[in-house]
């Protein structure tokens, strides 16, 4: 009985030496950007088993026995020293994971769709992404632009004066040269009637003020007076030109008008109406800019 009991208690004296050790076996892989993947097998690992790079932990999002897993912490890039704590013991191993500069991401240009005329804060667009580093800059249509980086997430900049309509890409380019995909900002400079109001009162003729977007200095108006009883292609139209053109009527319209546009600015036209009686009508303006562009049809009654 003696003996038997001698044995057990050698037994587990032993038993801790005779225990599986703990190894780590590979590292793949072992250079990456933030948020690239590392798997290292070995083990045995566990749920306590903890992972830091130099002085930072970071979180293991799968682990056995025999695998753990990890993704790459957004850090400045360099190498770091690879450390694992299991069950109070910390390992460090002679390998290093070297953390690469990243590869800037945009996921969202706000607004994406932006009219060529407009005020400095109407032309002020944001970019949010992630890898944004110091000394980044931000391109239009392939070209660096003046902007302002808020933080790595964020980038503001205004449209350059220059552009012209249509689709534009954007993309940010980090100092190491890594750019991201382009994203699609979208410049209009269709002209729109927002509003029209009745202005100044003059002997013979009166204001309408024309509210607006992206009109031109050489915009023109159009102003038909629909006709019941005749097809819409019979209806009277008469197109008024601003002051940079002279002012009369379109030689396939009707006589010659003295009304005439005035241009005040990118938003706001000025209609001169000479009236030849005081009887209401209805009446329909659409500005039309020199490429031909048209704003949609605004109905409004005067005399």
């Amino acid at each position: 009985m003696k003996r038997s009991v001698a044995g057990i208690l050698f037994t587990l004296i032993l038993l801790p030496v005779f225990a599986e050790a703990f190894e780590i076996s590979s590292i793949a892989p072992s250079r990456g950007e933030p948020g690239t993947e590392i798997t290292v097998t070995g083990g045995p690992f566990s749920r306590l088993t903890r992972v830091r790079l130099g002085e930072k932990t970071v979180p293991v999002h799968d682990v056995n026995s025999r695998i753990l897993r990890f993704f790459l912490p957004d850090v400045q890039p360099g190498e770091y020293v690879l450390s694992l704590e299991h069950v109070g013991e910390e390992i460090s191993l002679t390998q290093f994971i070297e953390i690469l500069e990243p590869t800037p991401l945009i996921g969202n240009i706000s607004p994406r769709n932006i009219d060529a005329c407009g005020t400095a804060e109407e032309q002020s667009v944001q970019v949010d992404g992630r890898f944004f580093l110091d000394g980044a800059s931000l391109l239009f249509d392939g070209v660096s632009v003046p902007m302002e980086r808020v933080d790595s997430g964020q980038i503001r900049f205004f449209i350059p004066s220059t552009m012209r309509s249509g689709v534009h890409g954007i993309q940010v380019r980090n100092p190491s040269g890594k750019t991201s995909l382009p994203h699609s900002l979208w410049v209009n400079d269709i002209p729109s009637i927002d509003s029209i109001e009745r202005g100044e009162d003059y002997v013979n003729h009166f204001e309408i003020i024309i509210h607006g977007r992206n009109f031109y200095f050489n915009s023109i108006l159009s102003v038909t007076q629909p006709n019941s009883r005749a097809p819409e292609s019979d209806h009277r139209s008469r197109i008024i030109y601003s002051d940079a053109r002279g002012f009369g009527s379109n030689p396939g319209s009707v006589q010659q008008t003295s009304d005439r546009l005035v241009f005040r600015d990118c938003r706001t036209l000025i209609y001169e109406r000479y009236p030849s009686s005081s009887q209401v009508r209805d009446l329909f303006f659409q500005v039309i800019n020199p490429d031909g562009k048209k704003s949609e049809p605004f109905g409004i009654s005067l005399p």
